[in-house]
This record gives structure tokens, C-alpha cells and sequence, in this order.
């Protein structure tokens, strides 16, 4: 892996980031209200001009538009990413309480993704045309088919009002208390997520491992000598999985930020349901810190993933 390819995605790394701060700090100022309004509602109508004033110098409103993004992007690579005005404490500390959540339920339901995906594609490859196939297939769409809080919804109602199991009902209890109680309360959230990602890495699988399979390279492997078990799984899995591999790491990094629906539903205190709740709440600087700090880790996995299949397939370098 040459240091040119290791700097250029580097480099792509972080115009993106600051592309997203920019695009989240304009967003946020195009909607009505400002950190007064947030924090005194109706009240604030009752403000003079200069205790108006006053509390716009505390906010730095009465700044220009450049200068408060600068200001606030210069105090987050300080580390210091703002206060929530309704809870008075830090947003690094909200989001420290947050991220755990969200990672756990990310991982989770990567894992069944990944197990019912990838074996199932390979199934159905090694089984075109036939019976498997099409099952697996029609797996996979369905998988792709039907949004992820309608599987959530669909298990929180079979399980709650037929069987009288919701281990969420009771609020989140973390790992390091309850580690049994814990994966119960991730079980459904993970499997909601999970065969949505389970359909798509399978079609992904299913696709690349027939691509592969026709390559010069795996008759050259075969005219050699080695067997079709070598072949199938040294030879043909470790190619195929490259774009595996890239759609798992999008997906990862999707997850990280695109779980607020499903932690809503199941009443799981993650990322996204913190940004959910701060933009109810206009709480600007909780929203602009944690999107950042979500679109990083979801830039940090990409350039993983980047340099993870680099070092997998050496001729990516060259494109």
C-alpha cells in the first residue's frame, strides 16, 4: 500500500467532513428560531431590545454567519463540541452516553447481516438457475422490500400483545449491568435492521461470487489441480468479497446514524435518537456536534474499508 493512496483518501476524507459541517451548520440557520427561542419558548417575546441583544452576544448570534462556523469548528477540533442549554451539560458527554448504544446495535446487527447473508448468497450461486436459488433470491428482496421499523413494529406487536415479552418497556439497562437483559432489549432492534442488511449483502455476495467464478484466473486455479473446495473458498471468496466488504462498510457506517426510527421505536437511547430529540428541542449545538461526530466515524469506517480491500486486492492502487 503506497503512502499517494493512503494521503488521497485522506485528503477525500476530510473535505467530506468539512463539506458536512458546512452543509449541516447552513441547514439548521435556514430553520426558524435560534438558541433564545429554544431555550425561553414564548418568553422571548417578551424581551427587550437590549436584553435581546445581550443574549445574542452570549450566543455569538450577533456575529457573522462565517464567523460562528469558524468559531464553532474551531472549538470542536479543540474538543469542545457545546453545551446543551435544557440539561447544562456537555455534548461530548451526551454523545459519550449515546455512542455506546448505537455501536452495540450497529455491530449487532452487522453480525446477522453478515452470517445469514454471505453463506446465503454463496448458496445461491453455487445453485443458479435451481430451486435454492430462487428462495434465496426471493430472500433478498424481501429483505429489500420492507422498511425496517415495519419488521420492528411487526415484532413488538407478535411479541407484546401475544406473548407478553418487551424487555425495552423497562428502559435500557447497558451491558456492563445486565448483559443478559441487555442483548434481549437488542435482540429485536438488531434483527429489524439485520435482514434488511442481510438482503442486500446477499445479493451483493450472490452477484460477485458468479462474476468471479467465470474470471481466466479460476479456470487457470482449476486446470492446476486444486479442488473445487480451494477453489471455491480461497480462489473465488476471497475476490468476491471485496464488494462485499464495501457495502458492509457503507452499511456500517450508515448505521451509525440512520438507526433513529428503530431507536425510537424500541426506546433505545442512541445517536439517533439524541439528534431526533435535540431538533425537537432546537438545540443547535447538539445537533451540529453529534451529525459531525457521526458523518467522521462514517468517513473513518469508509477509509478503512478503502484500505482494508487495498490491501486485499493490491491492483485498486493503480485506479
Amino acid at each position: 500500500m503506497t503512502r499517494r493512496f493512503f494521503l488521497k483518501r485522506l485528503g477525500g476524507a476530510l473535505l467530506t467532513l468539512f463539506g458536512v459541517a458546512v452543509f449541516v451548520f447552513v441547514v439548521l440557520r435556514l430553520i426558524p428560531g435560534d438558541e433564545i427561542t429554544a431555550m425561553l419558548g414564548i418568553e422571548s417575546g417578551t424581551l427587550t431590545e437590549v436584553q435581546r441583544r445581550a443574549l445574542e452576544s452570549y450566543f455569538g448570534l450577533d456575529e457573522p454567519p462565517i464567523s460562528q462556523f469558524f468559531g464553532w469548528l474551531g472549538n470542536v477540533m479543540t474538543g469542545n463540541l457545546g453545551y446543551s442549554m435544557r440539561s447544562g451539560v456537555s455534548v461530548a458527554s451526551l454523545i459519550a452516553d449515546a455512542l455506546p448504544v448505537t455501536i452495540e446495535l450497529a455491530v449487532l446487527s452487522m453480525l446477522f447481516g453478515i452470517v445469514i447473508g454471505v453463506p446465503t448468497g454463496i448458496f445461491a450461486a453455487t445453485r443458479q438457475g435451481k430451486a435454492p436459488d430462487v428462495v434465496a433470491q426471493s430472500f433478498g428482496l424481501i429483505g429489500l422490500a420492507i422498511p425496517n421499523f415495519v419488521i420492528g413494529t411487526f415484532l413488538i406487536t407478535i411479541t407484546a400483545s401475544q406473548f407478553g415479552y418487551f424487555p425495552n418497556a423497562a428502559g435500557y439497562v447497558p451491558p456492563w449491568e445486565d448483559l443478559g437483559l441487555n442483548l434481549q432489549q437488542m435482540l429485536f432492534p438488531a434483527i429489524s435492521l439485520g435482514i434488511v442488511l442481510a438482503g442486500s449483502i446477499m445479493r451483493t455476495m450472490r452477484s460477485a461470487f458468479l462474476e468471479v467464478s467465470t474470471e481466466p484466473f479460476v479456470r487457470t486455479a482449476r486446470g492446476k489441480g486444486l479442488s473445487r473446495r480451494r477453489v471455491k473458498w480461497v480462489v473465488i471468496f476471497r475476490n468476491a468479497s471485496i464488494p462485499v466488504l464495501t457495502i458492509t462498510g457503507i452499511q456500517f457506517g450508515y448505521l451509525l446514524g440512520g438507526t433513529v426510527v428503530i431507536e425510537q421505536i424500541f426506546a433505545l437511547p442512541g445517536l439517533g435518537r439524541l439528534v431526533l430529540t435535540a431538533i425537537n428541542q432546537r438545540e443547535l449545538a447538539v445537533v451540529q456536534s453529534t451529525v459531525l461526530v457521526i458523518a467522521a466515524m462514517f468517513v473513518i469506517i469508509n477509509l478503512l474499508v478503502d484500505l482494508l480491500y487495498a490491501r486485499i486486492d493490491p491492483r485498486i492502487e493503480i485506479q
